[in-house]
């Protein structure tokens, strides 16, 4: 799940998998880059997620990555 260009999310009560490894795992992890976390927030944009499950079995998968401030969970 990916939010950006100044996006919004409101999340409740889901279930979210996440599964496939980054073929690049430092900038997965550090940085979001590889677009390999289960919920990505890319700056400009906000997430608000609530009674929410994120599972993820890959390597370099983070459940949830936010750029900047707006991530609320």
């Amino acid at each position: 799940m990916v939010v950006t260009d100044g996006g919004s999310l409101n999340a409740s009560t889901l279930i979210i998998s996440k599964s496939g490894d980054s073929s690049n795992t430092e900038n997965s992890e550090f940085y979001g880059l590889g677009l390999n976390a289960a919920v990505l927030v890319q700056k400009e944009s906000e997430a608000t997620i609530k009674d929410t499950t994120i599972k993820t079995n890959a390597s370099g998968a983070n459940a949830v990555f936010c750029n900047k401030r707006k991530c609320h969970y």
